[in-house]
């Protein structure tokens, strides 16, 4: 399912801005932000890397700094990213839109271009285990009984409130929309593909 940046990016460009309250900060990790992706955008060892990974990766690369000032104005918590990633992209993306509008649409266009060639697979099962590390996997038996991994990469839609009571999940029966998106995992310094989740649907209800 091909998931809309680019209208996202034109709204908030599109928006006012509003300034929060004592949250002069958040210009700060948008600036950051900006020059970060600016710089990854030019470096040959980023090239493979997806464009809303790289803007993902500036972002808390930037923001960890500002941990305590985001969990005492926002009740962000940083070191869980699943929960925090679209909320906190909201925030800076308006700021940035003001700050770097240039590349900002830039990855937008990157990003939707590579969404478009972007093939999407689904499958029916059960969510056996749920494991919690960087980002939440979700463990699931499909139905020729083979456990495969789907990890919580991006936003994804659902008729249930996964955000909030994603660990409720387990032994449940769902279905899942996913791509494949290849991603540098450190632990053996190599590329390899992940299954993406871009939509799930709970079928206990």
């Amino acid at each position: 399912m091909k998931k809309n940046y680019i209208l996202t990016i034109l709204f908030l460009i599109l928006v006012p801005r509003v300034k929060a309250q004592n949250g002069d900060f958040l210009d700060t990790i948008a600036s950051k932000t900006c020059e970060c992706v600016e710089l990854k955008n030019k470096s040959e060892a980023n090239e493979k890397l997806p464009p809303k990974v790289q803007v993902g990766i500036c972002l808390f690369e930037s923001a960890k700094d500002f941990k305590k000032e985001l969990a005492d104005q926002y009740g962000f918590n940083l070191d869980n990213i699943a929960e925090n990633a679209e909320k906190l992209g909201e925030m800076v993306g308006n700021r940035m839109a003001f700050i770097c509008p240039n590349t900002l649409m830039k990855f937008s266009v990157e990003i939707q271009d590579e969404e478009e060639l972007s093939i999407s697979f689904t499958v029916q099962g059960q969510i056996v285990n749920i494991n919690e590390d960087m980002f939440v996997v979700f463990n699931v038996k499909n139905q020729k009984g083979k456990i495969e991994k789907f990890y919580w990469l991006t936003f994804l839609n659902s008729n249930y409130d996964v955000q909030n009571s994603f660990k409720e999940l387990k032994g449940k029966n769902i279905k899942i929309e996913y791509f494949e998106e290849e991603l540098f995992d450190p632990r053996i310094k190599e590329y390899r593909i992940f299954n993406s989740i871009s939509t799930l649907e709970l079928m206990d209800e």
